[in-house]
């Protein structure tokens, strides 16, 4: 959504974006930024933790800087403009630095765009960064194209880079599968209780 000229959103973008008055460097993998230590602490208090222990420099090094401003921008704004190609990283980032509100964000954002092909990256950030609802759309959209998604690049490539956790989503799939099952004989059993009763009414 577009801000108006003035408004407390752009002014505070621009303050980011100018560096006029920062106290803070950021290190990310590729480059810095600077920031002002006063709005890292009001928003996140991993960040004040850091800041109160008068470090100056927050390193942020398994990120790009491209994902680490997109992370400093929300911090400043509330917005995330460029949400869909960061998604999944700034989700590691929201956990890591306690900011529930991106958090949410990402989760919703990650949810709405599940796919064959990043259905288990998808698994594993709800796994390792406690997202229930991401984890429960992930899992049954993994039980619903089970043969598409273990045959997908995206399922050889988190198995290269943590087997141990990927290991675990097929159990979880399968479990999801009885679940939806036994709900679904139970529904029917109550449906044919239901007619029965309606016969029984009618032929009495």
């Amino acid at each position: 959504m577009q801000q108006p000229q003035g408004s407390l959103p752009n002014n505070l973008r621009s303050l980011l974006e100018s560096g006029l008055g920062a106290d803070v460097l950021v290190v990310a993998a590729d480059g810095h930024l600077a920031a002002h230590s006063s709005i890292l602490v009001a928003r996140s208090p991993v960040f004040g933790a850091l800041l109160r222990r008068m470090k100056r420099m927050i390193s942020i090094r398994d990120m790009p800087v491209d994902v680490v401003r997109q992370l400093l921008t929300f911090m400043y704004t509330d917005e995330v403009p460029h949400l869909q190609s960061v998604a999944p990283q700034l989700l590691t980032l929201a956990d890591r630095f306690e900011l529930p509100v991106l958090k949410e964000k990402c989760e919703q954002h990650l949810i709405e765009n599940l796919r064959v092909e990043n259905t288990p990256l998808y698994c594993v950030l709800a796994r390792r960064h406690s997202c229930p609802l991401l984890h429960s759309a992930a899992i049954d959209y993994f039980a619903r194209h089970a043969h598409q998604v273990v045959c997908s690049q995206g399922w050889i490539e988190e198995l290269r880079k943590d087997p141990k956790l990927l290991a675990e989503i097929p159990h979880l799939v399968a479990n999801h599968a009885v679940s939806i099952a036994s709900s679904m004989e139970e529904m029917r059993t109550w449906m044919g209780y239901g007619i029965q009763v309606d016969k029984e009414k009618i032929s009495a």
